[in-house]
C-alpha cells in the first residue's frame, strides 16, 4: 500500500481483524513511511459493521503469506467486492481461473500494480465482483457443497 500509496495519495487503506500481536508494528510502518492520514486500523469487524465495511470497499486485499481456505475472502467475494490476494492463498487457482480476483506475487510491487489493476478500471473492478460472487454462488455456497456431499455418501 505504501508503494501504491505514493502514486495515489488519496488512497484509504482500512485495516480491519484482530491484530495477533502486530498492532505496535503496523503502527510503526504507518509512522515510519508517513501514512498516518491513509490508514485506518478498525480492528475486528463483525455482524452489520463487517457487512457495512464490506459494501463500503472498493476492494479487499489479502497478501497473506499462507492461507489455506479464507472465510474473510468468501466473504468479500459473497459481497460482490473485488479481490486482491497473494499467490499463496489455498484456492488463488480456482479464483484465477473464473477470473474472479486478482492473484498477485506476493511482493510490494505485485501487490501494488494489482491494485492499480483494480482500482484504475472501474469496469473490470465491477466485473471481478460479479464473477467472485457467481464463483461463490456456485462452488462454495453452503447449501451446494452439503448436497454434493450428501449425494457422495448416498452413492
Amino acid at each position: 500500500f505504501a508503494q501504491y500509496h505514493r502514486q495515489q495519495p488519496d488512497a484509504v487503506l482500512v485495516l480491519a481483524g484482530p491484530d495477533y500481536g502486530y498492532q505496535a508494528t503496523a503502527e510503526a510502518f504507518i509512522r515510519e513511511h508517513n501514512l498516518t492520514d491513509a490508514v485506518r486500523l478498525v480492528g475486528m469487524l463483525t455482524g452489520d459493521h463487517k457487512l457495512a465495511a464490506l459494501a463500503d470497499a472498493d476492494v479487499f486485499v489479502l497478501p497473506s503469506y499462507s492461507e489455506g481456505f479464507s472465510m474473510a475472502v468468501l466473504e468479500a467475494m459473497a459481497s460482490g467486492v473485488a479481490t486482491l490476494l497473494s499467490d499463496r492463498v489455498g484456492f488463488a487457482d480456482d479464483i484465477r481461473a473464473h477470473d474472479a480476483g486478482v492473484i498477485a506475487g506476493l511482493s510490494a510491487a505485485g501487490v501494488a500494480a494489482g491494485l492499480h489493476r483494480l482500482l484504475h478500471d472501474d469496469t473490470y473492478r465491477r466485473g471481478v465482483g460479479e464473477r467472485a460472487r457467481a464463483l461463490v454462488q456456485q462452488d462454495y455456497d453452503i447449501d451446494r457443497i452439503a448436497g454434493r456431499l450428501l449425494d457422495h455418501y448416498q452413492t
